[in-house]
């Protein structure tokens, strides 16, 4: 399940959607949750927020071993 979220600069999560299921919805409700549960999150680094805005925003990949986050 890949997770794409909406962070503001003072790491308020602002949205989240799956961007790739994992074809088990239950997984990616789960998925969903633990992003919810995890924030806020810490504020970002001044000029970084512009440059993740630039890239489409961040994703985090959760599998069943661990998660991996792509920005």
């Amino acid at each position: 399940t890949v997770v794409g979220i909406e962070v503001q600069d003072d790491g308020t999560l602002a949205a989240s959607s799956v961007l790739e299921s994992s074809g088990n919805e239950t997984f990616d409700r789960s998925a969903i949750r633990a992003v919810h549960q995890a924030a806020p999150y810490p504020p970002l680094p001044e000029g970084v927020s512009e440059r993740i805005k630039k890239a489409g925003g961040p994703a985090i990949r959760f599998t069943p071993s661990g998660v991996n986050s792509n920005d």
